[in-house]
């Protein structure tokens, strides 16, 4: 069996939401039917009916979670492999939002075990966004489940969330159990530990995509929510050039972001698991062994597996910057 030692794009699967906007088929896809709201594209994926496959080289088209259970340890590391075995723990999206989305939840370890999902805890770049453009996220004051079921009965639980006003580079780290829905007009990059399990709890009483009421899960919400109040919800970041800035500290994953001007060396020599690179903002070129090369642009997402050693990655654009997501396994 060869090795993998080269990273490995994947090629993007677009999702048509009620909410989604027309940029996601030009910059994600192949720029054909534009007409269809397209409100994610998921750029790496392993869960089932959304498997990314890889986009270009010697295993063009070849699925995620096959490449897993061929490679194995090779490509994702020991304890990875035996913790999960092909079940891949990251998923990342780019999402455009035309119009609101839903006000949702996602649940915890605690309340997933009681309800039959799966946790979820994720974080939200924003790469683009309208003037006015704005997101929802916490709570202003203090609330009881009853007083949110009380909410949402009468309508005004938006009341009752921070709503923040947005611009490029605002960074959100949403644990799960905390309150939060995305605005109108802006492009969003999303990393979320590998679920889909989201409690809507209220939509604006508008239909689906096929005409009938969107379903609510009122009580597995109320069930999953921490109403805890904190005094402020953004993530406060302050980049060097060409330097990793940590972002986010989730229970699976970590984020560094890089603002790369001239060229830096990643070095996993002493790393025994998988790591992700994600564009964020302008372009990078990432060279890496048996002479990888590929163009790392906004949305553009790398597995690199855990027997690459180290990769070169150098701006091939002003403002350029990127994500570097290292998942925690134990």
């Amino acid at each position: 069996m060869t090795r993998i030692l080269t990273p490995l794009l994947f090629r993007p699967i677009l999702v048509p939401t009620v909410w989604g906007g027309h940029r996601l088929a030009s910059l994600r896809g192949d720029g054909t039917n534009t007409a269809t709201p397209i409100g994610e594209s998921w750029e790496l994926s392993g869960l089932p009916g959304h498997v990314s496959e890889v986009a270009a080289g010697p295993f063009a088209r070849q699925p995620l979670d096959q490449l897993i259970a061929t490679y194995r340890e090779q490509l994702v590391g020991h304890a990875c492999w035996a913790r999960y075995g092909t079940f891949f723990p990251l998923l990342v999206k780019f999402i455009d939002t035309a119009k609101d989305l839903s006000i949702q939840v996602h649940p915890n370890r605690e309340a997933a075990a009681r309800l039959g999902s799966r946790e979820k805890n994720e974080m939200w770049y924003v790469v683009g966004a309208e003037p006015g453009a704005r997101l929802l996220c916490g709570w202003k004051h203090a609330l009881t489940p009853a007083d949110f079921r009380a909410r949402i009965a009468d309508k005004t639980l938006v009341d009752s969330i921070c709503a923040h006003a947005v611009r490029p580079g605002d960074l959100f780290y949403l644990p799960a159990g905390r309150i939060h829905a995305l605005g109108s007009g802006m492009q969003v990059i999303e990393i979320q530990d590998a679920s889909d399990t989201t409690y809507r709890v209220y939509d604006y009483d508008r239909p689906g995509l096929d005409g009938r009421p969107r379903e609510l899960h009122v009580e597995q919400a109320a069930e999953s929510l921490d109403f805890t109040v904190h005094d402020d919800y953004q993530v406060r970041y302050a980049p060097v050039s060409d330097t990793p800035c940590p972002v986010v500290e989730a229970p699976h994953f970590s984020t560094r972001l890089w603002a790369i001007e001239t060229k830096v060396t990643l070095d996993y020599t002493n790393r025994d698991s998988f790591v992700v690179l994600v564009g964020i903002a302008g372009r990078c070129s990432v060279e890496g062994p048996d002479g990888f090369r590929a163009d790392l642009k906004v949305g553009d997402t790398l597995l690199v597996p855990a027997v690459a050693d180290r990769l070169t990655v150098s701006a091939s654009a002003p403002g350029s910057r990127f994500f570097e997501v290292l998942p925690k396994i134990g």
